[in-house]
């Protein structure tokens, strides 16, 4: 049996949304590579997301095909990490030794490359399956570990920041709420989950 300790990434393991930072990251870097087409596709998809037009996936789906290059670039990636919340990554190398650690995220692909920088076992992410957009989140997030671990297996703890992860806290072990807005906050006191909270 193995002990699993899950962190979500976005607004826990990393105190920003990683994919605002990507929207901020490529206007500032598709105009230095002389992309000012994509930039302009970036600003157009995002109005619409904005507005409603759009559906979050659509959106997703056209960001990721804009942004792959860019977005898994190593300066991307250090922007991501030169974020990080050092306390609950200190949480993660203490788990370490006892337990299999799994980044469980909304993110796009390029939260996997960040596998190696933070020491875990498995990530798993949003993605782009045959033109259609998979995120990684509430029942989708849930479903996605339990289908990829044995019924033997423990979630034993769960950092996150979001109520939108209350499917998967339900089979955990232990929750940690890290840093939750007050609406994520009631949303967990609402479901009688118990958790430890981290404010920093």
């Amino acid at each position: 049996m193995k002990k699993i300790a899950i962190f979500d990434l976005d607004g826990t393991i990393i105190r920003e949304n990683t994919f605002l930072l990507l929207i901020k990251f490529v206007l500032k870097e598709f105009p230095k590579r002389l992309k000012i087409w994509s930039a302009i596709m970036v600003i157009a998809y995002s109005v619409l997301r904005k507005f409603g037009f759009i559906s979050r996936n659509i959106y997703k789906t056209h960001i990721y095909k804009l942004t792959k290059d860019v977005a898994e670039s190593s300066e991307f990636i250090a922007i991501c990490m030169s974020k990080m919340n050092k306390e609950i990554v200190n949480e993660l190398d203490k788990l370490k030794p006892t337990h299999t650690i799994v980044l469980a995220s909304a993110a796009l692909p390029y939260a996997r490359l960040m596998k190696n920088s933070l020491n875990a076992d498995y990530v798993f992410t949003s993605y782009l399956n045959d033109n259609s957009w998979f995120e990684n989140c509430s029942e989708n997030k849930k479903n996605t570990l339990i289908a990829s671990f044995n019924e033997n297996d423990l979630f034993d703890v769960f950092y996150t920041d979001h109520a939108e992860d209350l499917p998967l806290a339900r089979h955990c072990n232990q929750v940690v709420l890290v840093n939750p807005t007050n609406h994520s906050l009631n949303e967990f006191e609402k479901s009688g989950i118990a958790y430890k909270l981290i404010l920093n």
